[in-house]
């Protein structure tokens, strides 16, 4: 079946979800391999019982800096650039419009945004690195 599986976390052995590369793209498959990603990542850092745990754990200002890079305008250039120029040693086929896939990834590294609706200890940290000049 496909779909993404809404249980976690997954009993061994079982699959979050499947796809068929005779019938799907590949930016079909990229979209849901992030979908999937993307609620682990929000299990792992956004439970309010051990997020700040968590993000004290590695979530310091210059970590939010080297973020904040990552997502400049920039930079998510630079890595559509490096995606295009990288397509041609995996593929002879027209290079896919993968957009979707690399917002939901970069959607991440906005830990604020990300686990807004859960926790806001990311938020707090980044206005305590804000205060710090940081």
């Amino acid at each position: 079946s496909s779909g993404i599986n809404a249980e976690w976390p997954l009993r061994p052995g079982e699959t979050a979800f499947s796809f068929n590369m005779t019938t799907d793209t590949v930016k079909s498959v990229a979209n849901k391999f992030m979908d999937v990603y993307s609620d682990m990542q929000r299990k792992s850092l956004c439970d309010p019982s051990c997020a700040a745990e968590v993000m004290d754990s590695f979530y310091s200002c210059c970590v939010k800096h080297s973020l904040e890079v990552t997502l400049s305008k920039p930079m998510r250039k630079n890595y559509q650039k490096l995606f295009r120029n990288m397509w041609g040693l995996f593929s002879e086929e027209k290079v896919p419009n993968l957009n979707s896939a690399v917002n939901k990834y970069l959607a991440m590294m906005d830990l604020d945004g990300f686990c807004k609706d859960q926790t806001n200890v990311y938020g707090e940290r980044n206005e305590e690195c804000e205060s710090l000049g940081a």
